[in-house]
């Protein structure tokens, strides 16, 4: 049986009519007002690709915000937004980043594009580039636009969580202290674990990050495998990590500002003890209360029977007491300024950069303070030769006692202002911040440590200085249109001073303590070191039939590494007032001076192989020899190999809604480690006591 259902349409008056919209006016106007007193507006959408296949764990971000969520596993969103004007970030690894305007819309599906640009990225590697798509060995990059957003004095300080097996650690918060980088692991138990850097192709062991301004710095990558890291032999075991900078442009001169200012502040102090804590701790640690504790006049919390007129209790130390946290941290500021000029034509390109850094330290009497200048130019001559220089010179003040790698307790300046005791048993909290030394503890200063931590850090001198220059040139001659010729010569110099200095009111300079000399004393240490690279390569890079590549690579290198260090010392200097500038009024004490150099010899040899970017294969072959080894040891021989194959470059998958890019790849190489001292493997010859001679082939006394 048929139902049939009738819709009757009833006429209603103008009237009618109106109170109805007003009705429904009034009615919508209190669910917008409630959803906007009682939450904002939800945006949900779909994020797919270019085949329309939903993208799982694509990042949706309320721009300007934290607010962030996440695609599911159909692609599918959900989002919360402040209103209409709100604008949403879209993004994904290998995807074009999109954004998108909430506007009138509740629904926002949106289609990423692949970022072909990430995939034809040029990388650098050793002696040369290659298309990231074409890698066969395992290669991370670093995002620039990311790192120049951290306002640090180097690239390292920024590096960290950027780059995946990458570790950095920074060994403290003092300014100017360098992160320690260990990529994939440590290496060594023993020796040197840090990475080798690659400056514009100039390799540099113990480079120091510090003289790099981040701003000039155009890429960072870093070689992490054994079949990337090979091409540099004994150096690459510990990883290597390419910085290439910034040069100059084809066009108009174009002068560039960046700076900032900032203000720097300790985020978290150690809960100490208060003055009633603190004493309470003192009675309770002492085994007889007429000693110890007699320095706050408290006996009657042994005995209630005795308690001598005018004797303090422990309720009479429920006083504010000094917090020595308070005395040494400070709220410090940092500024930056850059400028930079850039410019030129397609036969000569030209840039000349400077900087100036001034980091205050957090911690009273620490700061760090750097000059830089860098200038490129790349000239070419004719058709065939071409030539380029690149120099940077920086000269880095950072005064201030280090923190880490303290070797004793005494020496741990962090500890002694923790343990520093809060209050004065006389109650006058001035007794204890215009004291040198603790005064209840002056007659035990054979054993005792306790020294105001803020005069001995105002009081010790410790001032780095560097000058360090880094220049380097190179000829590139053509050949035959597929041979290349390219020939490099660098120097990395650098002058280091070190002056340390213990005026009278220090714990290692005062004539109260013995841990010093019996009064003021100081030294000065100069560090010279140079190291010389040339490297001379031929490069063949040649397509055939446009689908098979080979591109191969030959070369010879030689280095030196020169280290020379002189200083001297003086005790009881009796003008402290004159600081290190007053040691040859002193007592001379320790004279030191040394010298040492290694050499390093170098053939290499690579073939990369590319057919039609899908099947991938490289070989690589070094012979290094180095005289920080002896005997059959001299020589080493570092081969490897990888391959890879872009199966997403196949006609049946190109199309594929499930595959954008993909490959398999495998490796194999043998890198080494020379990260030893200069003459390590050579036994050691000693002269005996400093007041030895020798009769007889006996030593006599």
């Amino acid at each position: 049986m048929n139902k049939l259902f009738t819709l009757k349409l009833v006429k209603l008056s103008q009237a009618t009519i109106a109170a109805l919209l007003v009705i429904s006016c009034l009615i919508f106007g209190f669910s917008e007002s409630a959803k906007a007193q009682n939450g904002k507006l939800k945006i949900t959408g779909t994020v797919v690709d270019n085949q329309g296949m939903g993208i799982i764990g694509a990042s949706v971000k309320l721009k300007g915000t934290t607010t962030a969520t996440s695609t599911d596993l159909n692609g599918k969103f959900s989002i919360s937004v402040e209103n209409a004007k709100s604008v949403i970030v879209i993004s994904f690894i290998g995807f074009v980043t999109k954004e998108e305007v909430v506007g009138a819309k509740k629904v926002i599906n949106v289609t990423l594009s692949e970022d072909a640009k990430l995939l034809n990225e040029i990388v650098v590697v050793g002696y040369g580039t290659v298309k990231r798509k074409d890698l066969t060995g395992s290669v991370s990059s670093v995002d620039i636009a990311d790192l120049a957003k951290a306002p640090v004095k180097s690239f390292d300080d920024a590096l960290a969580g950027r780059v995946a097996g990458v570790q950095v650690t920074s060994p403290d918060g003092m300014p100017g202290a360098a992160p320690t980088i260990v990529i994939r692991g440590a290496n060594s138990v023993t020796q040197d674990n840090s990475p080798l850097y690659v400056i514009d192709g100039f390799a540099i062991e113990n480079f120091n990050n510090n003289s790099l301004n981040p701003s000039d710095i155009e890429s960072i990558d870093v070689l992490k495998d054994a079949s990337s890291t090979a091409i540099y032999g004994a150096r690459g075991a510990n990883g290597v990590i390419m910085i290439t900078t910034k040069k100059g442009t084809v066009g108009a001169p174009v002068v560039s500002y960046k700076g900032y200012y900032g203000i720097q502040s300790n985020t978290k102090k150690l809960a100490l003890m208060d003055p009633y804590e603190f004493v309470r701790y003192q009675l309770d640690v002492d085994a007889i209360p007429s000693e110890g504790s007699s320095s706050y006049i408290i006996y009657d919390i042994y005995d209630a029977t005795y308690n001598p007129a005018g004797t303090k209790t422990l309720e009479n130390y429920k006083v504010a007491g000094i917090d020595w946290q308070d005395q040494i941290f400070r709220v410090a500021p940092m500024q930056s300024h850059d400028v930079s000029l850039r410019g030129g034509t397609k036969e000569t390109k030209y840039s000349l950069t400077t900087s100036y850094l001034n980091q205050e330290g957090t911690l009273i009497a620490s700061s760090f303070k750097r000059m830089q200048s860098r200038f490129t130019l790349d000239q070419v001559l004719n058709k065939k030769l071409k030539f380029g220089v690149n120099v940077n010179y920086s000269n880095i003040i950072n005064p201030g006692t280090k923190i880490s790698g303290e070797r004793t307790t005494s020496d741990a300046f962090l500890i002694s202002a923790w343990r520093y005791r809060p209050v004065s048993a006389t109650g006058d909290v001035n007794e204890l911040l215009n004291s040198a030394q603790d005064p209840s503890l002056i007659a035990l200063s054979a054993t005792n440590y306790q020294w105001n931590p803020v005069f001995t850090r105002n009081n010790e001198t410790r001032d780095r200085n560097t000058s360090l220059i880094t220049a380097n040139a190179n000829l590139d001659y053509t050949i035959i249109p597929d041979l290349k010729l390219r020939i490099t010569g660098g120097i990395n110099s650098s002058m280091f001073r070190y002056d340390q200095f213990n005026n009278s009111l220090s714990r290692l300079g005062s004539p109260l303590s013995t841990q010093g000399n019996g009064g003021p004393n100081g030294s000065i240490t100069n560090t010279i070191s140079n190291n010389f690279l040339n490297e001379n390569t031929l490069t063949y890079n040649k397509v055939f039939n446009q689908k098979h590549t080979l591109n191969i690579v030959a070369g010879t290198t030689i280095g030196l590494n020169k280290v020379k260090t002189n200083g001297f010392g003086a005790t009881l200097l009796p003008n402290e007032n004159l600081g290190v500038n007053g040691l040859g009024q002193g007592t001379p004490q320790s004279i030191a001076t040394t010298s040492t150099e290694n050499t390093l010899a170098s053939f290499l040899t690579r073939v990369n192989y590319n057919y039609k970017s899908k099947y991938l294969a490289t070989a690589s072959f070094r012979a290094d020899g180095s005289s920080k080894f002896v005997g059959d040891n001299v020589w080493g021989y570092f081969p490897s190999g990888s391959v890879a194959y872009h199966f997403s470059e196949e006609d049946f998958l190109k199309n594929s809604k499930f595959i954008s890019d993909a490959k398999i790849r495998s490796s194999y190489g043998v890198i080494g480690n020379n990260r030893v001292s200069d003459y390590a493997s050579y036994a050691l010859l000693g002269t005996g006591g400093s007041n030895s001679y020798s009769s007889n082939s006996i030593f006599l006394n």
